[in-house]
């Protein structure tokens, strides 16, 4: 192959060099190996008499004599050694060429082919075994600098606790490979006993790892669930505004949200100010008072919230649509509330099981389709007060969150301090995403950028080709400078090039799930390289039911869909449109 008449970007493999080297390989180990096995299963001379014999026969054959081959090979048949030899000869060659041959192919063939561009700067782009080899390469550099093992990101791939602590990414469309890595990853962190908290929308990782005895469900329509006692969580004097800040997003005009978040925190205020008997009943009852009745409560236990509520005003009307509107979920309570009558009494705290030190290591959060009003947004608020808590501590300790469908949570601010901020007290987080678009309209593009910034490990699997998603994982991961020779008739130059290390349409193109695994790129920080590689799935058997539905969903149900029509109007608007709630 004459390499000047073709692009230098194009792929070969240097098929002279393989082939010398092949045959120079096995020149040398066929008599290394003949000498090394001369004695095997045969009872004969030494071989360097026999040695002596073969260069004088070769050395006759040269001249155009025979008569000595003549009368050696009589010798051999004479003594039944002929058979002997044949095979001695055929299977030091044959073991010769095998062996030049796994020389040639492991040091010399390049998977996929290789071109004539020098790599300057920037990570490169590493497939099969040749990734697995620079990543184990890398992990060693690192502990032999007093960097500690951790997780395996792939079952080959195992990255040091510094990189843990810098998150991790995953990206793909469903069923591309998302879950099989986060399983994975998931039954490492198990297995260590480090607290963990899981968002589970599909209720797969319930059926995989929920045992009663090791792990707590936050779920309320599954029986196995634990109560959230939420006045336990809101004791701090602070607690209230800061909960209402959490679950009430801010609007375009600020005055809404603020009005907002100081009633709910007024109404929060009253309820602790009766005792500790309150719960998430109490809340929705108190939330559903006329105006009359909840301003008597706002003057008597938060003043600066009563100038927001007044009778038969437009202004309050609008502020309590819009309180009502963002806890649509609590709508639910008349659910909720025969899940747990009485949550005051209930046996979880998220303060609590921050803060204990042997506490039950993980925590699963459900969502469910069924009652999607609620599950998300309790499930955020959890994640909200969690944080909050976990950054309050005085002393580091691991705690990891997984959140699978990272784009389908509300929009969270808490998650954004937790990846800023958690790091430096053993805070980690391991996401996942179907599009960086899903993401960029629910946080906006320079949150976005924020947000996945703070992700120093990225696993991509396959994506759609619309959209922005395999450009933006295409830039992440990485560009590298090379150098291209440029052939002219009387000299080469070498030209630096800016390119991608993995382009888009490398990614729109992996192939799909297969029964070996699932193909994806994976890209370490500070290890300088994109590995191509394939994922096996996990072996890994369901121990419990995804879901056990509670009593009261089942006597309840025929209302959920009357409930879905009216979740986001107030019971006020609904009396004057003559609608009955439910």
């Amino acid at each position: 192959m004459n390499l000047y008449n073709n692009p230098p970007y194009r792929r070969y493999q240097d098929w002279q060099l393989i082939i010398i080297s092949f045959v120079v390989i096995s020149t040398a180990l066929a008599p290394a190996l003949l000498f090394l096995t001369w004695s095997w299963f045969s009872n004969w001379e030494p071989i360097p008499q026999h040695a002596d014999i073969w260069l004088k026969i070769i050395k006759q054959l040269a001249q155009g004599e025979s008569s000595l081959w003549f009368s050696y090979k009589s010798y051999l048949l004479a003594n039944g050694w002929m058979g002997d030899i044949i095979v001695h000869v055929t299977l030091s060659s044959i073991a010769a060429m095998l062996i030049a041959s796994l020389i040639c192919w492991k040091y010399l063939y390049v998977t996929g082919g290789k071109t004539l561009d020098r790599i300057v700067a920037g990570p490169v782009n590493l497939k099969g075994r040749h990734a697995l080899k620079h990543a184990k390469y890398q992990l060693k550099q690192e502990v032999s600098n007093g960097a500690t093992p951790s997780l395996y990101l792939h079952p080959k791939v195992q990255i040091s606790h510094n990189s843990c602590i810098g998150n991790t990414l995953i990206t793909g469309r469903p069923g591309t490979g998302k879950t099989v890595v986060i399983t994975h990853v998931l039954q490492q962190i198990v297995k260590q006993k480090i607290k963990t908290f899981v968002f589970d929308e599909k209720h797969e990782y319930t059926e995989m790892f929920y045992r009663k005895e090791s792990s707590l469900l936050i779920a309320p329509w599954d029986e196995r669930s634990q109560v959230w006692n939420i006045s336990k969580d809101l004791e701090h004097i602070s607690a209230p505004a800061r909960f209402a800040e959490h679950i009430i997003h801010d609007t375009k005009d600020k005055i809404w949200s603020e009005s907002s978040r100081l009633i709910l925190t007024g109404i929060i205020t009253y309820l602790k100010a009766q005792g500790p008997s309150w719960g998430w009943s109490e809340i929705y009852s108190t939330l559903n008072l006329d105006d009359h009745k909840l301003r008597e409560i706002l003057e008597a236990f938060y003043p600066k919230a009563v100038r927001f509520v007044e009778e038969n005003n437009r202004t309050t009307q609008s502020i309590m649509i819009t309180l009502q509107s963002e806890l649509a979920w609590l709508e639910w309570l008349e659910w909720l509330a025969k899940a747990w009558p009485k949550s005051h009494e209930g046996n979880f705290s998220i303060q609590r099981w921050v803060h204990k030190e042997n506490a039950t290591p993980l925590l699963i959060v459900q969502a469910d389709k069924n009652f999607s009003v609620v599950g998300k947004p309790l499930c955020h608020a959890l994640m909200s007060l969690m944080v909050d808590e976990f950054l309050a501590r005085g002393k580091s300790q691991e705690c990891y969150l997984v959140l699978d469908e990272l784009a389908n949570l509300p929009k969270s601010a808490s998650l954004l301090r937790w990846l800023e901020l958690a790091r430096a007290s053993g805070g980690r987080t391991i996401a996942g995403t179907q599009a960086i678009s899903q993401l960029k309209s629910l946080y906006g593009g320079d949150s976005t950028d924020t947000l996945t910034s703070m992700f120093n490990n990225l696993i991509t699997f396959k994506v759609g080709s619309s959209g922005d998603t395999a450009n933006y994982v295409s830039k992440a991961l990485g560009e590298m400078i090379i150098e291209r020779p440029q052939y002219t008739n009387q000299s080469v130059s070498w030209q630096r090039i800016t390119m991608r290390t993995v382009y888009p349409s490398d990614i729109t193109q992996l192939p799909n799930p297969t029964n070996k695994g699932v193909t994806g790129f994976l890209t370490v920080n500070g290890w300088n390289a994109t590995y191509r590689i394939v994922w096996p799935y996990v072996d890994i058997q369901s121990k419990s039911k995804g879901k056990i539905s509670a009593k009261w969903t089942q006597q309840y149900e025929q209302g959920v869909q009357n409930k879905i029509k009216h979740s986001n109007t107030p019971n006020r608007i609904l009396a004057r449109r003559g609608e009955q709630s439910c």
